[in-house]
């Protein structure tokens, strides 16, 4: 999958049937998440020990070579919400029925096998400048990417160079083809923007308010491109049926697609033996079905305290927190030597 991926982001891969490039339905497209401004990270910390400290004492264990290097910490981070973007690109897309196009997406640290990778996160005399466009399977298993798209309620994926392919339809390029959907912050905004003429969604999004705005009966649903300004922690969760959504039904179909078929990476290596130099990454908490009544109606979201105490923990639980990791316990990958991260209680609600 690896070597075809990269023909296609290229367009050198030519053997896609036409449907390949006018799914039923349309695409999703969005805007991944950048690095944060200004300069980059430095390439290491001077106060963390440099001496050798894994199994063959030629790299370290993860703790310490996380300590080392500042750019592989902040790579961890931006990985973080390119994963929770992708999450919800994805439910979106399932939702509206749509394929998703993953974008391009911006990383602060490459990938190797050899360890000298740490701290610079850059190969030895690479000209490498960072940040750069990481292939995509340096953050997901791509074939089992692929895969979702055969499973019931999987979503199908394309590559980020699709709409400019030339054998994709010319009318992908005709101006309308692609409706930017803006991302609102309340209900007062989503209002205005529409009013306008806009599409658009809000920061907490529910299946059913996607669905309403952007769904096949909406103004916006024979758009052959849907376009989000960013797709970081904007669904809300599945609304209940008597609100338009799928519920816990649905929650619980679009999860054990995630944990099948997307989430479960790492990234590699500080170490020669695997297992000490292997860093998971950080998952998003797992969407939610929302409580009867919240979902239907932004406005009427915002003006119940259950929905809006729903949200607040949500997007608490999506906050950066400090990458640590612990030996892994119990299992295979505690006798192997894994590194597990320890994720904070992030569900309390804000202060």
């Amino acid at each position: 999958p690896g070597r075809v991926s990269r023909d296609l982001q290229a367009r050198l891969w030519l053997l896609d049937p036409p449907e390949y490039y006018s799914p039923a339905g349309g695409f999703l497209t969005f805007t991944p998440p950048q690095p944060l401004a200004g300069p980059l990270p430095p390439e290491s910390d001077p106060s963390a020990s440099s001496d050798f400290d894994d199994k063959y004492r030629t790299g370290w264990l993860v703790p310490t070579a996380l300590r080392r290097s500042p750019r592989l910490r902040a790579h961890l981070e931006l990985v973080r919400r390119h994963l929770l973007a992708l999450r919800d690109a994805l439910a979106l897309a399932s939702v509206l029925g749509r394929t998703l196009v993953v974008p391009r997406l911006p990383c602060l640290c490459d990938r190797s096998e050899a360890v000298t990778i740490i701290p610079s996160c850059v190969f030895e005399a690479s000209d490498l400048e960072l940040p750069f466009h990481c292939p995509i399977s340096h953050i997901l298993d791509l074939g089992r990417l692929l895969r979702m798209a055969g499973q019931p309620g999987g979503v199908p994926i394309r590559e980020s160079t699709l709409l400019a392919n030339p054998l994709a339809p010319r009318s992908l390029a005709a101006p309308g083809a692609t409706v930017r959907v803006a991302i609102a912050a309340n209900a007062s905004a989503i209002a205005a923007m529409r009013l306008a003429g806009k599409a658009a969604l809000s920061v907490a999004t529910s299946d059913a308010e996607a669905k309403a705005s952007l769904g096949r009966e909406s103004r916006w649903g024979s758009a052959e491109v849907l376009h989000l300004a960013s797709a970081e922690g904007i669904f809300g969760g599945w609304a209940d049926a008597a609100s338009g959504g799928g519920g816990a039904a649905a929650r619980d179909r679009f999860e054990q697609l995630m944990r099948a078929y997307v989430l479960g990476g790492s990234w590699c290596c500080s170490s020669w033996y695997k297992p000490h130099g292997a860093f998971d990454f950080a998952e998003p908490v797992s969407t939610s079905a929302l409580p009867g009544g919240c979902g239907r109606d932004e406005r009427v979201d915002e003006e119940t305290a259950v929905c809006m105490r729903t949200q607040q923990r949500r997007r608490a639980a999506q906050r950066p927190f400090e990458f640590r990791y612990v030996p892994a316990r119990g299992g295979s990958r505690a006798r192997d030597g894994y590194f597990s991260l320890e994720v904070p209680s992030r569900v309390a609600e804000p202060p």
